[in-house]
């Protein structure tokens, strides 16, 4: 659901064909990273969170706008919000589990927005920084 929200949005367009593949590799992640949480309880790996950086220190080499990195972040929080509520109602799950895995969904979300603008500020710096040396 999330790739074709993706899709809908015309998130898609607006990154590359070379980036349109991490994005939904990205969601894919993510999604499966909340599924084992709710279900172990284990956390995001550091190989997981070395891919969600590496996203963004992609998205700057190749002139995704943080805004664009952004909106896919939101776009998968919101698409999996309304999959939650699609299924804590056909579940019958109650309102103080489905209110924890709401929260677990929009903090990974935001999480992940500020790892990916992280890696691409830090992406931005490193390919500026030689330059800001050569201006006199």
């Amino acid at each position: 659901m999330t790739a074709e929200a993706a899709v809908a949005a015309g998130l898609l367009e607006l990154a590359s064909r070379r980036f349109a593949r991490p994005i939904h590799d990205l969601h894919n992640l993510m999604s499966r990273a909340i599924a084992r949480f709710l279900i172990t309880g284990e956390g995001t790996t550091e190989t997981e969170r070395n891919f969600i950086y590496r996203v963004g220190a992609m998205g700057a080499r190749y002139g995704l706008s943080v805004a664009t990195l952004t909106r896919s972040y939101l776009l998968w929080r919101d698409t999996n919000l309304r999959i939650l509520d699609e299924e804590v109602d056909r579940l019958g799950i109650g309102h103080s589990a489905s209110s924890v895995a709401r929260k677990i969904i929009s903090s990974s979300a935001d999480s992940g927005i500020l790892r990916m603008a992280r890696a691409y500020d830090s992406q931005t710096d490193e390919v500026t920084s030689p330059l800001a040396g050569k201006v006199a």
